[in-house]
């Protein structure tokens, strides 16, 4: 988490303003995640360095079920800014719901996580792509740590 915000810092050294569109103009994107948990995912720009972020979808392993995972991220700006893509890390905040429907033990899982990822902007297209590790701890019903890895994309409008 020290070498994002340490890029974070150091981005506007190592790359000029982003030429993406994606944070300035167009500000909800809505996509795909593939991993675990399987995502609809929805990302809203408050700024161009804050957002909140929702996925709902299936989580197949870890703790199993339907998946609601709420998020707000902080990005600084691109720490790489050539050859048609801005590149962007991220670190945030979020919980996680999760309805167990594979061991019927416990209804429900609930607890914070701790994302943090990298997101491609592309300059030609309103198009992210993204790669997130979320770090999760259920604290409802017991205490258990786990983690999200997910890949997918977003269209910005």
């Amino acid at each position: 988490m020290l070498l994002l915000l340490g890029l974070g810092l150091l981005a506007p050294t190592v790359a000029e303003a982003g030429q993406s569109d994606v944070s300035d103009e167009r500000r909800l994107g809505v996509g795909l995640g593939l991993g675990d948990p399987s995502t609809v995912t929805g990302r809203f720009y408050m700024n161009q360095t804050t957002s909140i972020q929702i996925d709902l979808g299936w989580s197949t392993w870890g703790w199993g079920g339907v998946y609601v995972g709420p998020a707000w991220l902080y990005a600084p700006p691109a720490f790489y800014s050539q050859n048609g893509v801005d590149v962007r890390a991220h670190v945030g905040i979020g919980a996680f719901l999760v309805g167990d429907t594979f061991r019927r033990v416990d209804p429900l899982y609930l607890g914070p996580r701790v994302p943090v990822g990298v997101d491609f902007d592309l300059w030609d297209a309103p198009v992210q792509v993204f790669a997130d590790f979320a770090l999760a701890a259920t604290v409802v019903p017991r205490f258990d740590l786990g983690f999200d890895l997910a890949i997918g994309g977003r269209y910005y409008f």
